[in-house]
């Protein structure tokens, strides 16, 4: 069985495992509690198969590739962040925040493991050759080697600010009823299209060459420290200190890693939780200003302004 075969199938053995749910063909729906299966498939053009998944279950379960032939791509995004486990052969989903993105072939076999009681969401694209020389609309000799060479071939990219907030749309977008499915294919073909941009760059060797393994690691770590410090007034020289960096690598290599210097990437991030937070009525502008690390709401939407060339009252609903 191949496509929509294999799906069908699966959902059905999830509704009796699960005793209940419904399934349309296009949308499986799930909720007990906390628990919950809310999955969404879009097959509507050509070669190009979209997978969203939300899921927070009580049991173990365990994500794999259907089996097809034919070569193909893999493109998957998460909220969490994936970590192989050498000795079980498995991508453990963690509570963490997502590090990156991954681009992989029908010839890797991947199993993740989403452990139980852990919200996981993903998105999964699916491209045949054809589709993606007519989506580039260029030869790239590294998407040949994906296809033609039959080996387990995998690139990642780590998260810019830009795919962050496509894929937040993205899952935002299953909550619409109009326009759901353009939305949603808009918002993962402009998220696909940023995330080869940076692996076209990277292969190209303008970027990343000069970064060593264990620094791109160690700048992952600070970006992570960024995030969980995106209210406080975290400055270069805290950072070099804590991390044991001089301030001339810290900012070259992280620039290198991430395409911003460290401030630049946090003011980024501080920009998409406001226009997040803006979304909902509840959040004051005290309130955003706070979250975000400026001193007033005065500051905050001047800064806003600045950026986005619009006040934050625009991005109100």
């Amino acid at each position: 069985m191949s496509g929509k075969e294999i799906s069908t199938a699966t959902y059905q053995q999830l509704l009796q495992k699960l005793g209940g749910g419904s399934w349309n063909g296009s949308e499986f729906h799930y909720q007990q509690g906390q628990h919950y299966l809310h999955s969404y498939l879009y097959k509507d053009i050509g070669q190009f198969d979209l997978l969203i998944n939300e899921t927070c279950l009580p049991f173990d379960i365990i994500v794999e590739e259907e089996e097809i032939e034919d070569p193909y791509l893999i493109f998957r995004a998460t909220h969490q962040q994936l970590t192989f486990n050498s000795d079980k052969k498995v991508v453990i989903v963690t509570q963490n925040k997502a590090n990156g993105l991954m681009l992989f072939n029908n010839f890797s076999k991947q199993h993740i493991l989403v452990p139980k009681d852990t919200p996981f969401h993903i998105l999964s694209l699916r491209i045949d050759y054809d589709a993606l020389k007519s989506f580039l609309r260029k030869k790239i000799d590294i998407f040949d080697q994906l296809f033609l060479v039959r080996k387990q071939i995998m690139y990642y990219e780590l998260m810019t600010p830009e795919m962050e907030e496509q894929i937040h749309k993205i899952f935002e977008a299953q909550q619409q009823e109009l326009g759901k499915a353009g939305f949603t294919y808009g918002h993962s073909f402009l998220l696909f299209t940023y995330f080869i941009n940076e692996l076209i760059i990277k292969h190209s060797g303008n970027r990343y060459k000069k970064v060593h393994p264990s620094d791109s690691y160690l700048m992952l770590q600070i970006r992570d420290y960024l995030m969980e410090n995106i209210s406080e007034p975290v400055g270069t020289e805290e950072l070099c200190r804590k991390f044991g960096v001089s301030a001339q690598t810290l900012r070259n290599h992280f620039k290198t890693t991430f395409g911003y210097p460290p401030y630049q990437f946090l003011m980024k991030h501080r920009f998409l939780l406001a226009k997040r937070m803006l979304l909902d009525p509840k959040n004051s502008m005290t309130d955003i200003a706070v979250a975000t690390g400026f001193a007033n709401a005065n500051h905050f939407s001047k800064a806003f302004k600045k950026e986005y060339n619009k006040s934050p009252k625009y991005f109100r609903k």
